[in-house]
């Protein structure tokens, strides 16, 4: 949970108070295996902290390639590979700056 006080004059304050929703994603076995093994291979303390960080950089990432991209709007899709070693890479130097 966030909360942010934001002074509105010298007698009022708002608050704003950030609660995290919880979602549920299918997984297969394997996929699920891998997801662990990745998580604690890469020194997270749980499933959710890695899966948080991944979305956030991928979605990063995936803006980048947006900036990148003339006014079509969309992304190339034979970028998508290139994407994956980025986002690799950017998890794996975040691990190692963190350790």
């Amino acid at each position: 949970m966030t909360i942010i006080v934001r002074k509105v004059s010298s007698e009022s304050f708002e608050l704003n108070v950030r609660v995290p929703r919880i979602i549920s994603i299918k997984l297969e076995q394997g996929t699920l295996r891998m997801l662990d093994d990745a998580w604690k291979k890469a020194g997270y303390r749980s499933r959710s902290d890695f899966i948080r960080d991944a979305i956030k950089i991928y979605m990063e990432l995936l803006e980048e390639i947006s900036r990148r991209e003339d006014s079509t709007g969309g992304i190339d899709r034979t970028k998508v590979a290139s994407l994956k070693e980025e986002l690799l890479r950017v998890v794996l130097q975040k691990n190692i700056a963190t350790k």
